[in-house]
């Protein structure tokens, strides 16, 4: 299994959080050991677990050991040679337009859009020991260490309109890595989400990249519609759990 101390949660959550990747050979005997190692000698406070599917052993065992489960997670590619795009988006595309936004107001009045709670099937939400506030800042920092780090924030247009935004980060000269995509909540209920994603990959093309990558929530089925209907191939999925590790 592999360990990680997921540092920036503390500033998040407030909390000392450990994320744990179980890998196929490992046994819940094992993980039992590991997770009293994380808690009692490096003093964690909240751990997320997450895992293959199919393993039957931590189905069952972790939600005995106090875990709940999240979400299913679907790490999901786009080739461009298999890229397709529906008449219809292509009809609603019309009038749309993508700009990179890099100036500060740009950057928080999107931050504004996402502090309106337009996310609301994340797992820390769910997981309801946190409250809607954190988990959007938790977003919005999240986007800032991304930006910090070369990423790319776009918003897109119908009209005079910004409809939603997207942020992608390089990961070499042919891939790229979406990090957060989102309808602004006036925008929510407008089906305009298949023209947000054609946006982003129409700009992910338009930079020279053959393959985007991207990760989706079983929470969030209309996310995961957008990605499909575009061509994206599922590759793998992960089940992911969590405890809130009760001091006494």
């Amino acid at each position: 299994m592999r360990i990680v101390e997921a540092h920036w949660e503390k500033r998040n959550l407030g909390k000392t959080c450990f994320e744990i990747a179980i890998e196929p050979d490992d046994t819940l005997a094992s993980f039992d050991e590991t997770e009293q190692s994380v808690i009692n000698e490096n003093g964690a406070e909240y751990l997320v677990v997450k895992t293959p599917t199919g393993l039957t052993e931590f189905l069952h065992g972790l939600p005995s050991l106090g875990y709940t489960f999240l979400e299913a997670s679907f790490r999901l590619t786009l080739k461009k040679s298999q890229y397709t795009c529906p008449k219809m988006l292509e009809r609603l595309d019309r009038g749309a337009t993508t700009q990179t936004l890099s100036q500060d107001e740009d950057v928080e009045r999107v931050y504004d859009e996402i502090r309106k709670g337009i996310f609301t099937a994340d797992r820390v939400t769910l997981d309801g020991h946190f409250s809607n506030e954190i988990t959007d800042e938790r977003y919005v920092n999240w986007i800032s260490d991304v930006m910090q780090a070369g990423g790319v924030m776009c918003e897109v247009n119908v009209g005079d309109d910004a409809i939603g935004f997207f942020v992608l980060q390089p990961v070499d000269t042919k891939r790229v890595r979406g990090i957060l995509t989102g309808l602004y909540d006036t925008f929510s209920e407008s089906g305009l989400g298949g023209v947000l994603m054609k946006k982003l990959n129409d700009f992910v093309w338009d930079q020279g990249y053959s393959l985007y990558e991207a990760h989706v929530a079983s929470n969030n089925l209309a996310a995961l519609r957008s990605n499909l209907i575009f061509g994206a191939q599922i590759d793998e999925i992960s089940y992911t759990y969590s405890k809130l590790i009760e001091k006494t």
